[in-house]
């Protein structure tokens, strides 16, 4: 399945979507286009507020 990324950062607006879905409360990205292959690597870091319900669903989950 395909899925959009939107990615916009100018010193008058910052946000990523997913599918048109905004990725609340990034605090940094990076990101690397591998020369291997036809993929490009998005690292994102986020910080979310202690009393926000938060939901994951992974198979490959690693909390650091």
């Amino acid at each position: 399945m395909e899925k959009r990324l939107e990615l916009i950062d100018t010193e008058d607006e910052f946000y990523i979507k997913i599918d048109g879905k905004e990725i609340p409360n990034i605090t940094e990205y990076s990101i690397t286009a591998r020369a291997d292959s036809g993929f490009i690597d998005l690292d994102i870091k986020f910080s979310i507020p202690n009393n926000q319900r938060i939901i994951v669903k992974s198979k490959n989950l690693k909390i650091l």
